[in-house]
C-alpha cells in the first residue's frame, strides 16, 4: 500500500486504533461543545492536538467575546422584562379601576 491511500487520522472518529483521534478531540464534537456549553469546551480545545497555538488562542478569544455579550446582553433583558412587566401592571390597574366604576 502506498502513503497516498492511508486514511487521513484526522478523519478518523474511532479511537480504537493507533494513530486515531479521539472521539472528544473531534473537531465536530468540540464545535458543537462550544455552542451548547460555551467556555466550558475550552479545556477540550486546549487539549486537541491537531490544532496549532494560535488556532487555539483565537477559539478562546472568540468563545469569550461571545460569552461577554451575552452576560451584557442578559442585563438589558431583564431590565426590559423588569419594564415591560411594570407597565403591563399599571395597564391592568387602570382597567379594573375602571371596571369598578
Amino acid at each position: 500500500m502506498s502513503a497516498s491511500n492511508d486514511p487521513d487520522p484526522k478523519l478518523n472518529l474511532s479511537a480504537s486504533g493507533p494513530g486515531r483521534i479521539p472521539w472528544y478531540q473531534d473537531v465536530r464534537f468540540i464545535s458543537v461543545l462550544l455552542v451548547v456549553v460555551g467556555l466550558l469546551a475550552l479545556p477540550l480545545v486546549w487539549m486537541n492536538r491537531t490544532w496549532s497555538v494560535q488556532k487555539k488562542v483565537v477559539i478562546t478569544i472568540i468563545s469569550l467575546v461571545i460569552a461577554a455579550l451575552m452576560f451584557w446582553a442578559s442585563g438589558y433583558l431583564i431590565a426590559w422584562i423588569e419594564q415591560e412587566k411594570t407597565s403591563h401592571q399599571d395597564s391592568l390597574e387602570s382597567l379594573s379601576r375602571s371596571a369598578k366604576i
